[in-house]
């Protein structure tokens, strides 16, 4: 009969065990859930306080001017970036090519070393404009 009777306590304190570890995580859940109603509640009023501080700001004289004004700056700044990048993107991989062109290959007339292109600055008797000659990679001059 002890024995039974340890049983039986030993099941109640796991049960009381349970029910409280669960009522612990409830009122975590409710705490946390009250401070992220109050955190959002404090972005909106500071949403609104600066609105309508904008708000006064466009309604006095020049307002709706500098508004303008930094929407133009930010737009020709995005604009600039896009075009940075668009700069960026169309040049890479073309300076190797131009660092292999010394002064030499110009001025004689010979294959560049990547192989693609002549340039020839006078041929022997003239004094004309330079002479730009394309011929393929894979073909000798």
């Amino acid at each position: 009969m002890r024995e039974r009777q340890a049983h039986i306590n030993i099941a109640d304190g796991k049960k009381i065990y349970v029910t409280l570890a669960s009522e612990a995580a409830k009122t975590n859940q409710v705490n946390r859930a009250y401070g992220e109603a109050e955190a959002i509640l404090a972005r909106s009023q500071a949403t609104v306080r600066g609105l309508a501080m904008l708000s006064q700001s466009l309604k006095e004289t020049g307002g709706v001017e500098a508004v303008s004004l930094r929407f133009a700056e930010q737009y020709i700044q995005a604009f600039s970036n896009i075009a940075k990048e668009r700069d960026d993107q169309e040049t890479s991989g073309v300076e190797g090519d131009w660092e292999d062109i010394d002064e030499k290959d110009i001025s004689e007339g010979s294959k560049n070393r990547s192989g693609s292109t002549i340039f020839e600055t006078e041929k022997p008797g003239q004094t004309s404009e330079p002479v730009f000659s394309l011929q393929s990679r894979n073909k000798e001059p």
